[in-house]
């Protein structure tokens, strides 16, 4: 779509509509037809939207429960919003840091964290995490009007942008040397068939160990060394919604022989949205343990 351009057919008196989002407005107006307003039902920078009856008079029944609802506008977008009006620097900023400092709240106690650079860390996400967020917020665009919805696109796009200003000089190296070798990564060396690799994929997804909405060209990149195509890059590592005791367990049972394994799998998977550190993917198992529970499973993935 040429954004430019208003498309054709949107109606008129649909500006100031952010503003009813982040005042929690009650409104009939949203341009999608729909009465209701929007709320941090939580407080944490998650919106969902409380539908009423046209007139506004009465909640519908979903709306009983708001914190059961489905999550419409978070990360940056929700922040955006809740602070609309304010410049931008102090928006971009305020996000940055606030997701910089919860990131160092929560490692605060863990036990390597003496050895840790957790501000290299956060960057290395970030990014990723919110862009994710960001696809999770298209819902927002359906209430707003044409150019509301673009200028939000545009605050989007230059926070990013705006984060990579920010980088600690090695993170922006280290990221420069992955575009350098983004057309050659290391991939697992153990050949497959098409039909092992496909097996694999929905042995994985099936069980629980990796999104449902990985894609398999990505998939594919990492265990087949193929390059991703054009039109689904930029290659994003594989979320593993599994444990980390799983991941080791499955690296161990199905590449014994890989060169640099736990390298590899760092590089390629991450949990949470957030990097796998490579010393506790290492040490997640040992010959005394009891294999996962979910180890028979694993085991049948390439039977």
């Amino acid at each position: 779509m040429d954004r430019d351009k208003k498309p054709e057919g949107e109606p008129e008196g649909f500006e100031g509509l952010v503003e009813r989002v982040s005042s929690g407005t009650l409104t009939p107006a949203w341009k999608n037809g729909k009465a209701g307003h929007f709320k941090d039902v939580e407080n944490d920078y998650r919106y969902r939207f409380l539908e009423t009856d046209l007139h506004c008079m009465a909640y519908k029944e979903e709306a009983e429960q708001p914190h059961k609802l489905p999550v419409i506008i978070c990360g940056f977008c929700a922040y955006l919003i809740k602070n609309w009006g304010k410049d931008t620097s102090t928006i971009y900023n305020g996000y940055l840091d606030m997701r910089l400092g919860e990131y160092r709240e929560q490692h605060l106690n863990d036990t390597d964290v003496p050895f840790r650079n957790l501000e290299k860390e956060f960057y290395s996400y970030h990014r990723t995490e919110e862009e994710e967020l960001f696809n999770k917020s298209q819902g927002l665009f359906e209430y707003l009007s044409y150019n509301e919805g673009d200028r939000i696109r545009s605050y989007a796009a230059n926070y990013f942008r705006y984060v990579e200003t920010r980088m600690p000089d090695k993170v922006k190296n280290a990221g420069e040397a992955q575009k350098q070798e983004a057309n050659h990564p290391p991939c697992f060396s153990r050949n497959f068939t098409a039909t092992q690799t496909e097996q694999l994929f929905s042995g994985l997804k099936e069980g629980g160990f990796i999104s449902t909405g990985t894609p398999y060209s990505h998939f594919y990149h990492v265990f087949g060394g193929t390059p991703v195509p054009e039109d689904e890059k930029p290659f994003r590592p594989l979320q593993w919604t599994g444990t980390v005791k799983e991941l080791h367990y499955f690296i161990s049972r199905h590449f014994p022989r890989e060169t640099n394994q736990w390298l590899k799998t760092v590089h390629y998977f991450t949990k949470d949205n957030k990097p796998i550190n490579k010393k506790s993917l290492g040490t997640a198992m040992d010959k005394y343990d009891n294999p996962p529970e979910s180890s028979a499973a694993i085991d049948r993935l390439l039977s």
